[in-house]
């Protein structure tokens, strides 16, 4: 699902001044799953090339599947395992991770430049590119 997607999704729910007040369960469930798979993104372009099958983790000390990698990210642990408001579930996270895995693949990532000592990149989905 490429960021357009995902935002497309957001605003289609209901909204009342920013709090959930109108939202079904099953509403929420997909604001989650939404807010997951941005993250899943975020993760991707700044730390992972398009086509990329494993990446270094300093925790096993070895090369692991992009899937494992991100899976184990400490920022998507409160989709995982968090409480309330976060949690969707490791099977379901899993699932999101698949998905933005392979629409990933189809994307053009490239360097920004930095700023402040931080530093950019940027992505162009399938659905922004010429």
């Amino acid at each position: 699902m490429t960021n357009k997607q995902i935002q497309a999704q957001k605003n289609a729910l209901p909204r009342h001044q920013g709090c959930w007040l109108d939202m079904t369960d099953d509403q929420k469930q997909t604001h989650r799953e939404l807010e997951c798979r941005e993250m899943i993104n975020s993760i991707l372009v700044y730390n992972v090339r398009p086509g990329e099958t494993e990446h270094w983790s300093s925790d096993a000390n070895k090369m692991i599947s992009i899937e494992d990698y991100l899976y184990n990210n400490q920022y998507l642990q409160c989709y995982i395992n968090g409480k309330e408001y976060y949690h969707i579930g490791g099977e379901r996270v899993r699932e999101l991770i698949r998905e933005q895995i392979a629409d990933y693949g189809k994307c053009e990532v490239g360097y920004a430049g930095t700023l402040e000592g931080v530093s950019y990149n940027y992505c162009k989905w399938e659905d922004e590119q010429d």
